[in-house]
């Protein structure tokens, strides 16, 4: 998260086969490499995200 980036780390990360799964704890800017290209998502507690 682009505001936290200290633990403790307010994500959950679930490896499901070849996929990545993210639970955010907390709301913020997620920030994510995926496929060489910088993500970003707005997230709030409890939301669920495929990386």
């Amino acid at each position: 998260m682009a505001e936290k980036v200290l633990p403790p780390y307010p994500l959950e990360f679930i490896r499901m086969d070849s996929r990545i799964i993210v639970r955010a704890r907390d709301g913020g800017t997620l920030l994510y490499v995926k496929d060489t290209t910088l993500g970003k998502a707005n997230v709030k507690a409890g939301d669920i995200l495929e990386v």
